[in-house]
């Protein structure tokens, strides 16, 4: 039976809002503990524990894209109203995933131990690194089971507990953390601390789906029917992961395998990266609770809310991003200074705004595509157009690769950046959202239009504030109040008016 109209739009409502507290809360955290990480442990052993987690993203792969299945099927089913079918689809998923555990422990063992010995370690204690990443291999696939039980709550759209559960697991983590590194430890303490959270968040997780959703995670389950359809769905959805972690991790293995400093310019090219990355999270509580809602909608055969799904979430998620990008790229070398102020001015490298800024303003760009084509690619999963996804994010990482191999040499971490940029900038502005507007019936002149007129009028008012602003001082501080005041209300008034129109239009489509 098809939710009201109130129904759904309270559902998204407290999904959004849920999300968005824990995006704070949890940014708030990661905005402290990475200067406090980079200050205490030094850059050697920052950069080692980046790498790390670059090859903890590395080893998730293993699991071949089931969780975008997962949530398919499960939201498929209770649009349908068929808990059994819930029950199955988690059951036939949980067992895959334990053959998969089986099969990869031995093939993680030996490419960790390769890739060990691969890296110029920078001076860094090589035992200790292999160490490391072993152990993050294993908790890799213990994460299998921890990401099964977040796929089954999002298909439910529980954002609400999901969030609950991630913002207690980041403050136990940080804690646990800031305690450690202050008695001494370094690499190894970390890895340790991060299996003992993944293991008490399935712990809660389990606990929840049982309790609120009524759900048994049960291999005995499993369903082969399906189980194929999980596969068939999966394979699609792993090369469209396998893509996203190209792109968006391979920088720190072309770093590490091409620069003579790889720790350092790790370390570095993490620092812009992260503040970049907090933009494009911004609208990722807004973005993520589009998957399951598209979903739905493509189950009710439902083509013009479809359309206003797009229309909308793609305006909404590029206005929420548009005031940070113009005060970033404007501020971008006084926010990283006052970044690390937390730290003591001894424990802050000399040259980490020279180095860092560069690579901030490049992945502005990235992070700006990025957030364009976010809800386009929602959309394509929630349709099951996850072949076509997964053809052009293939396409985008292997240029990204091509690219930052081949610009390295000359430009060095810059390089690594632009290598991301460029196959963003192509695949995301020319290909995929394009095409979704197509599948959708959506004129794309229609979609842009909206974008980037009011996208290029406000970035031209905002620039002509801050040239005005720079002439009646010089002071960094009260220019960024002032412009940054000005850039929001104006933004702010957008977005609100924008959100009006998506109120009505959607109490058009319920019929008034």
């Amino acid at each position: 039976k098809p939710e009201t109209f109130l129904l759904l739009k309270n559902r998204i409502i407290r999904n959004i809002f849920s999300n968005y507290v824990g995006f704070v809360l949890t940014m708030l955290v990661m905005l402290y503990m990475v200067p406090f990480l980079l200050g205490e442990l030094g850059m050697a052993t920052y950069g080692a524990w980046i790498l790390v987690n670059v090859f903890f993203a590395y080893f998730a792969l293993i699991e071949l894209g089931l969780m975008p299945a997962v949530i398919r099927h499960v939201s498929q089913a209770l649009a349908l109203d068929d808990r059994d079918k819930v029950e199955r689809t988690v059951g036939s998923a949980c067992a895959v995933l334990m053959r998969l555990s089986l099969i990869s422990v031995p093939i993680l063992i030996v490419i960790i131990c390769l890739a060990g010995w691969a890296v110029d370690l920078d001076g860094f204690d090589r035992r200790t690194f292999v160490t490391a990443t072993v152990l993050m291999g294993l908790i890799a696939v213990i994460d299998f089971f921890r990401r099964l039980q977040i796929a089954v709550l999002e298909g439910h759209s529980r954002f609400d507990l999901l969030n609950a559960i991630e913002v207690a697991r980041t403050f136990a983590g940080a804690a646990a953390t800031i305690i450690a590194v202050k008695a001494g430890h370094g690499l190894l303490a970390l890895v340790v601390i991060r299996m003992a959270e993944t293991v008490v968040e399935i712990a809660a997780l389990n606990f929840f789906i049982r309790r609120d959703c009524g759900i048994r995670v049960n291999p005995r389950l499993a369903d082969p029917e399906i189980r194929r359809r999980l596969k068939d769905y999966s394979k699609f959805a792993f090369l469209v992961d396998l893509a996203v972690n190209v792109s968006h991790r391979i920088d720190g293995l072309v770093i590490a395998l091409m620069m003579a400093t790889p720790f350092r310019s790790i370390a570095y090219y993490d620092v812009g990266t992260k503040i970049a990355g907090v933009l494009e999270k911004i609208t990722d509580p807004l973005i993520d609770t589009l998957f399951p809602l598209a979903s739905e909608l493509d189950t009710n055969r439902e083509p013009e809310a479809m359309r206003q799904l797009l229309m909308t979430g793609t305006r909404v998620s590029v206005m929420i991003i548009t005031p940070f990008l113009i005060m970033l790229s404007a501020y971008g070398g006084d926010a990283i200074g006052w970044w690390f102020m937390i730290i003591p001015n001894d424990k802050v490298p000399a040259d980490i705004i020279a180095m860092s800024l560069p690579i901030l303003h490049i992945f502005l760009g990235a992070v700006f595509m990025a957030v364009f084509d976010a809800t386009a690619s929602r959309v394509l999963l929630g349709t099951g157009q996850v072949k076509f996804d997964a053809t052009i994010s293939l396409g985008a990482a292997i240029l990204n690769l091509t690219l930052s191999l081949i610009l390295v040499w000359k430009l060095g971490i810059i390089g690594v950046a632009l290598g991301t940029l460029i196959p963003a900038t192509i695949c995301n502005l020319f290909i995929s959202v394009p095409y979704t507007c197509r599948l959708c019936g959506l004129p794309v002149h229609r979609l842009y239009i909206a974008v980037f007129v009011p996208l290029l009028a406000l970035a031209a008012l905002s620039y002509g504030v801050m040239a005005l602003t720079s002439l009646i001082t010089d002071n960094r501080v009260i220019t960024f109040i002032i412009d940054g005041t000005v850039v929001s209300l104006i933004c702010g008034t957008m977005l609100l008016r924008l959100l009006k129109q998506a109120a009505v239009v959607a109490r058009e489509l319920d019929g008034g």
